[in-house]
């Protein structure tokens, strides 16, 4: 048979692969079979059933008991390379060429440091492996089964993976598209964009991503993951979750620690799902902290036995639900964002840890607490409802109402004790429960009401701190108590008008029992004061001459009388 001796140049193996697609399909089909029955050079033509394959013949390889499998020392080139069954080892020095290589069944595909292949590469059983140092930025791979083992040092053209186990120790000098089946990474990486296609990503050592892009295709799921001791670090330009996509986090086995920390941001659609199923959630960066709560159509969950780590940085988290856990293990103060655009309920817990976290709760809908919380950077409703029901609690620290509601009235126990500052304007629905403030109260009605359904307790511990600054509504404190108000503790008033005689506010409603055991600030000046006498009755306040000032007033008054009326007589001692 005739053979055509190929170029070596990437400009002759591009002569060649174009003088095979001129060939008729009867030549293109040709091949010539492994029989190993001299040695294992490959390139040994008593070995094969028809000689050595050429440039048009199909090479083929389906038997695995042969004691003698190829191994390929030198270069060539052949039609295509179909790997069943045995072994074809790419020595050093050897570079094999072909449109296609295919392995499949019980094939394995091996390629030595110094070896190489040029062209399409298909798994779809068996096993590829790429030994340290090998380059084959040239080659293509594309993975519907089996196995594939880039070694460290190594590195490969575009990779497309449909099923199987894509073992990156090395590099991916481009995309890779994982359409099924996973990419585990032992310090691998992705030079391109990695694109999940209901497709995993897992570390199996300490991995750091930096390529251009990582996200989920619309409609479809992805899962970033890694194994327990270890860290996968993606430091993507961007992060992306697409239209319908469901990106997830970890698993119950998989308990490393998936770390966020995008260098140019994020590109995010209006409905996604994130779940974050095991293991820790990293936020490293601002950016990563604005991913989890950036549009209003999203949903964040953390299940039972996973965590998000906030890292030190402020995070934003839209629609959570679940039963994990929200921490900081990096110490400072820190704030969690929670926006609802819909009802959800998060039985797990917000905790301190290293750092000290704060909640936010924004969005007009409704976030229901059920879990034991202890984060102690308080807690400040901004908008729609925050729920805690059953036996779950809120944290320490203050509690500010900026329009929000808290809700109460779902909880198991009867009262609902505040130890720490209560301020700014709202509602608290205490239904058929009690509010109890054994801290401080400090309203700020100029900004709206702080209203209270249900009813609310001053324990002994606590002060009320109110500011008076005129008799028009939004110009005083005031507190409003549909049900039983029980004063008590201190009450702290702070007037910043001019009064005048007559002046009357109204700081508590409500159906008022008990008493404070001291009020602070009655005494106005200019012979004036706050007569406190309605305040346990009507919950006013009257502005009234201080008591001395009425007693030389009344006596100015009857001289002045006296003088008048011309009665002013001098009066002796009997003698």
């Amino acid at each position: 048979m005739k053979r055509i001796v190929a170029e070596a140049s990437p400009r002759g193996v591009l002569r060649v692969f174009a003088l095979m697609a001129m060939l008729s399909p009867a030549a293109a089909e040709a091949q010539t079979i492994w029989e190993g029955n001299f040695d294992s050079n490959f390139l040994t033509n008593g070995n094969w059933s028809q000689g050595a394959p050429s440039p048009f013949e199909i090479a083929t390889l389906n038997n695995g008991s042969l004691a003698n499998q190829p191994v390929l020392s030198g270069n060539t080139t052949v039609g295509a390379v179909i790997l069943s069954a045995g072994s074809l080892t790419i020595g050093t020095g050897g570079t094999l060429t072909a449109p296609t290589t295919t392995v499949s069944g019980t094939g394995s595909l091996v390629v030595q440091s110094g070896g190489g292949i040029n062209g399409a590469i298909q798994i779809s059983g068996g096993a590829l492996a790429i030994a340290s140092g090998v380059n084959l930025v040239s080659a293509t791979a594309t993975l519907n089964g089996g196995t594939v083992a880039l070694q460290s040092s190594a590195s490969i053209g575009p990779v497309q993976i449909n099923g199987g186990i894509f073992a990156n120790a090395g590099r991916v000098t481009g995309n890779a598209t994982i359409s099924g089946g996973r990419m585990e990474l032992a310090g691998g990486a992705v030079t391109g964009l990695l694109d999940l296609d209901f497709g995993t990503v897992r570390a199996t050592a300490n991995t750091t991503l930096g390529g251009a892009q990582v996200g989920v295709r619309p409609g479809s799921f992805g899962v970033f993951a890694a194994r327990a001791g270890t860290t996968l670090q993606l430091n993507n330009a961007a992060v992306s979750f697409e239209e319908g996509s469901t990106t997830t986090f970890g698993s119950v086995t998989d308990t490393g620690i998936v770390s966020l920390s995008p260098t140019e941001g994020f590109l995010m659609s209006n409905n996604y799902e994130v779940i974050v199923a095991g293991g820790t959630l990293r936020m490293t960066n601002s950016s990563a902290g604005t991913i989890l709560g950036f549009r209003d159509g999203a949903a964040v969950a953390v299940q039972t036995g996973a965590a998000v780590d906030l890292a030190g940085f402020d995070t934003k988290i839209v629609n959570l639900s679940g039963g994990g856990s929200i921490r900081s293990e990096t110490s400072g103060a820190v704030t969690v964002e929670t926006r609802n655009s819909v009802p959800t309920t998060f039985s797990g817990i917000i905790q301190n840890s290293s750092g000290v976290v704060a909640l936010n709760k924004t969005g007009d809908s409704t976030l229901t607490l059920t879990g034991s919380n202890t984060y102690s950077g308080g807690t400040t409703i901004r908008g729609g409802r925050l729920n805690v029901q059953g036996s779950g609690t809120i944290g320490s620290g203050s509690l500010t109402l900026v329009g929000g509601t808290l809700g109460i009235s779902g909880l198991s126990a009867g009262t609902f004790t505040q130890t720490g500052t209560l301020s700014g304007h709202g509602r608290i629905d205490a239904t058929d429960r009690v509010f109890a403030l054994a801290g401080i109260l400090d309203p700020t009605v100029s900004l709206g009401p702080l209203e209270v359904l249900g009813d609310f307790k001053f324990e002994t511990t606590a002060s009320a701190n109110f500011a008076v600054n005129g008799v028009s509504p939004g110009l005083f404190d005031q507190l409003d108590v549909s049900g039983t108000l029980t004063l008590g503790g201190i009450l702290n008033l702070t007037t910043g008008y001019a009064a005048e005689v007559g002046d009357t506010v109204k700081l508590f409603d409500g159906g008022i029992t008990g008493s404070f055991s001291e009020i602070n600030g009655l005494e106005l000046g200019n012979g004036l004061t706050w007569d406190p006498g309605n305040l346990t009755v009507t919950g006013e306040i009257t502005v009234v001459p201080e008591p001395g000032t009425l007693f030389l007033l009344a006596g100015a008054a009857f001289v002045t009388l006296l003088r008048r009326s011309g009665g002013l007589v001098a009066c002796r001692r009997p003698s």
